[in-house]
């Protein structure tokens, strides 16, 4: 991605400047504090994401739909989790990354998909770092944005199909930004492309890329002009590519259309400043509007539209702003541009102090290896890596209802049990786009006690009621109705079961 104009390779890559890396870097010897950076833009990311525990919500039941990828070799039809929709056409345009996951767990349990987070993350921000020093940044300059980034996109980073996505697109946004130096590496774009179609519906922004960088080539009359325009219709076609065709584009169109999803799933709500994702985002908006206004400079009106496109994104959907995160550094990189030369000396910093901070961000990766953190929570009676894992409220249920019982799970909770307790089927689950309109509006009712839930949960043939412990009012409705006993019960939830 060329994200300034005019611009040539020879603007970024001058021959003297070439030739002066060369000799500055004979002077370099050893660790020097730009490896440092260089590391603090994997470390950092890795670290972070190894601390933390992976929510289950959306995790869970990939990991079982990927064990059925692996064990049947092909991509799920209909749907055998719920009795709500059973044997429904379900269009599961994610199985590639289900099939990873579910690789990931089999490989080392949830220690293995912990690792695989990790990397992903670390991957996709190496990318970016390498698509802000490809736009010309200094080493310290390209750290600094893409650490930025990666504070933006934070509350994004939790571990699902979606994660395997941004090293794609950042991979993807590298090799634009290298472009007109590196001309062959745009034919990856499409290989690219037909991995991330088969993984997550976000497959879509990857033409939305090319093509803008296209528009720079056009503009700038590049070399690259033909070449990018040619693997951007491939990549186009290259969204084909998968079990599902066309259909593909259908289940990521209708995802972002779907009234269900946009009104009621908070990470589809509209980007507000009352949430601390919401605020980091508006933050970085602007702080590079204060940038562009200060940079003595008129901006073009390329970079404006990669900016705006990205910003405008993610004000309708907070799950958007991630995307914003991955480009505006990418494109402040390339409006900073090629600093002044520092000295040998400032580039090279003090030996011991670059050895004991490269330390320091090594040890923070290793104190959260999972193997150090893993056990079981004795809260939950599952993983200490894992939060919304009740497995005591699983086993509750093993010994209160049969191995076949229909279970009402509040939805937090059902892709736990989907993969805990396989036997079982549901009502509904995190698939919100599988169930029709009338089945939501079925699950609805009984959460909020509404007068009929009773007939709602008989009409199903219900056998059992799986709630978190604040989910009111239907725990106080329930709890007073003598058809239903209260079975179970700890600090995460409750389990009725019929009287």
């Amino acid at each position: 991605m060329s994200l300034r104009c005019p611009l040539r390779a020879a603007d970024l890559y001058p021959v003297e400047a070439r030739a002066e890396d060369v000799a500055l870097r004979t002077h370099l010897r050893g660790l020097t504090i730009d490896h440092v950076w260089a590391a603090a833009v994997v470390l950092v990311p890795v670290g972070v994401t190894l601390a933390l525990r992976m929510g289950v919500v959306d995790l869970a039941y990939h990991i079982r739909a990927g064990e059925s990828v692996l064990r049947i070799g092909h991509a799920p039809s209909v749907d055998t989790f719920t009795f709500s929709v059973a044997a429904r056409a379900w269009l599961d345009q994610q199985w590639g990354a289900q099939a990873i996951i579910a690789l990931a767990y089999r490989g080392a349990g949830w220690a293995g998909v912990a690792i695989a987070h990790a990397a992903l993350v670390g991957a996709t921000f190496g990318f970016l770092g390498l698509a802000c020093r490809a736009r010309g940044a200094s080493v310290r300059v390209s750290a600094a944005l893409t650490i930025g980034g990666f504070l933006v996109s934070y509350f994004n980073m939790g571990m699902r199909p979606q994660v395997l996505a941004y090293p794609l697109f950042a991979a993807t946004l590298w090799i634009l930004a290298g472009r007109r130096v590196h001309p062959r590496r745009l034919w990856a774009l499409p290989l690219i492309v037909a991995l991330w179609a088969n993984v997550h519906g976000s497959f879509a922004l990857a033409p939305a890329l090319i093509g803008l960088a296209w528009l720079e080539d056009r503009h700038d009359r590049a070399a690259t002009t033909k070449t990018t325009a040619v693997v951007g219709v491939a990549a186009t076609m290259a969204t084909l590519v998968g079990p599902y065709g066309i259909g593909a584009w259908r289940y990521a169109i209708g995802i972002t259309t779907n009234a269900r999803i946009l009104g009621q799933i908070q990470e589809w709500e509209p980007t507000s400043v009352r949430t601390v994702d919401g605020a980091l985002f508006f933050i970085s908006a602007i702080a590079v509007v204060v940038f562009l206004a200060r940079r003595g400079r008129q901006t073009g009106w390329l970079p404006l539209i990669w900016l705006g496109s990205f910003f405008l994104l993610a004000l309708p959907a907070a799950r958007g702003e991630v995307w914003w995160a991955f480009v505006f550094p990418v494109v402040v990189a390339g409006l900073i541009g090629r600093p002044a030369r520092p000295s040998a000396a400032d580039r090279r910093g003090s030996p011991a102090l670059n050895a004991s901070i490269l330390a320091a961000l090594v040890m923070f990766v290793v104190v959260g290896l999972p193997w150090f953190r893993d056990g079981i929570d004795p809260s939950s009676g599952s993983s200490r890596l894992l939060s919304f894992a009740p497995q005591t409220l699983v086993d509750a249920t093993r010994r209160e209802a049969s191995p076949s019982a229909r279970l009402f799970v509040s939805q937090p909770f059902a892709s736990w049990f989907e993969f805990a307790s396989p036997s079982n089927q549901l009502f509904v689950d995190s698939r919100i786009e599988l169930f029709p309109d009338r089945i939501w509006d079925d699950y609805l009712d009984v959460m909020r006690g509404r007068e009929g839930w009773q007939t709602i949960l008989d009409r199903w043939d219900v056998d059992a009621v799986v709630l978190q412990e604040e989910d009111e009012p239907i725990s106080s409705s329930i709890a007073n109705d003598p058809g239903w006993r209260l079975a179970y019960r700890d600090e995460m939830g409750r389990l009725y079961v019929r009287a």
